[in-house]
C-alpha cells in the first residue's frame, strides 16, 4: 500500500491559487507520482513535486516573510504601513493581512512546527501567542492585526507592543529596507531548500512561489530577483540583520554562491 500513498497540498483560496505541491512518501512509486501530477493538471493546477519535509516548499519559505514582518512591527513600524509597502512591491497581500486571512492560531502552529524542525531562525515573538490567547484569531474571529467588521478592515488600535518585546534603537526604515527585511530571509530559506533537495531546481522553486503565494511575476521569481540584486548584497544584509538581533544567519550554500560569484539561475 505504501507505494500508492502520495500527498497533494492545495493553497487557499483553492479556486484562485494554481499551485499544488505533490508530496511523495519514502516508498511512493513513480507511477503513483505520475497519477498525482496528471490529476493536478486535470484540475487545472500547476503541480510541483516537493520532498516530504516540514513546511514542504512554499510554507517553509513564506513563514520567514511573516517573521520578518513581525520583527519590523516590534521595532515600531506600523503594521499597516508594512502591508502597504509589500503591496506596492507587487505582493498580492501584506504579511499582517495574510496572517489574519490564514488565522493567527493556524499561523502560530505552523511556526511552532517549523521551529521544532529547524531551530531558532523560525523563533516567533510571543506577541502572536498573546493575541491567540486573547481570541484574536484574525478574520474568522473578527479581530487580529486588523478589525474585520461589516466588510470594512481597519488596523486593530488595541494592539500594543509590550515593552519587554519592543526592539529599540532601530532607525526608521525606508520602503526598500522594509522589503529587504521581508524578502531576504525567504531567499536564505529557498537556498536551504535547494541544498536539501526539497525541490529540484531554482526555476521550479521560483514558479512555485509565484503560483503559490503570488510573488510578483514581473520580478521573475524569488531567486531570479535575488540573482539580479546580487547575492553578496543579500548575504551582507542578512549578516547585518543577524548582528542587530535576528536569529537567522545566511546559510553556507548562499554564502558560497556569493563568494564564488555564482547565481541560482544560469542566465541572469
Amino acid at each position: 500500500i505504501a507505494e500508492r500513498v502520495v500527498g497533494l497540498h492545495f493553497f487557499n483560496p483553492v479556486p484562485m491559487m494554481p499551485l499544488v505541491e505533490v508530496i511523495p512518501g519514502e516508498w511512493t512509486s513513480p507511477e503513483t507520482v505520475g497519477k498525482a501530477l496528471a490529476l493536478a493538471r486535470k484540475l487545472g493546477k500547476y503541480p510541483v513535486v516537493a520532498k516530504d519535509s516540514p513546511g514542504f516548499v512554499v510554507n517553509r519559505i513564506l513563514v520567514p516573510y511573516l517573521l520578518g514582518a513581525s520583527r519590523l512591527l516590534l521595532t515600531g513600524i506600523p503594521g499597516h504601513e508594512i502591508d502597504k509597502v509589500a503591496r506596492r512591491h507587487g505582493l498580492p497581500m501584506g504579511p499582517f493581512k495574510l496572517m489574519d486571512e490564514v488565522g493567527l492560531d493556524v499561523g502560530l502552529e505552523v511556526q511552532r512546527t517549523l521551529e521544532a524542525a529547524f531551530g531558532s531562525r523560525y523563533q516567533a515573538s510571543s506577541l502572536l501567542n498573546d493575541m491567540v490567547e486573547k481570541g484574536w484569531l484574525g478574520k474568522k474571529s473578527g479581530t487580529g492585526f486588523y478589525r474585520h467588521q461589516g466588510g470594512g478592515v481597519t488596523w486593530n488600535s488595541d494592539l500594543e507592543i509590550p515593552p519587554h518585546l519592543a526592539i529599540t534603537g532601530m532607525s526608521k526604515k525606508s520602503p526598500d529596507q522594509i522589503i529587504h527585511a521581508l524578502i531576504d530571509p525567504m531567499v536564505d530559506e529557498a537556498s536551504r531548500c535547494l541544498v536539501e533537495g526539497v525541490v529540484s531546481d531554482a526555476g521550479i522553486l521560483d514558479l512555485a512561489m509565484i503560483m503559490g503565494t503570488g510573488f510578483p511575476p514581473h520580478l521573475g521569481g524569488l531567486l531570479k530577483d535575488a540573482d539580479q540584486q546580487g547575492l553578496n548584497t543579500i548575504v551582507d544584509r542578512l549578516e547585518k540583520s543577524h548582528a542587530s538581533g535576528d536569529p537567522r544567519t545566511p546559510c553556507e550554500g548562499l554564502i558560497q554562491k556569493a563568494e564564488n560569484g555564482q547565481f541560482f539561475h544560469d542566465v541572469v
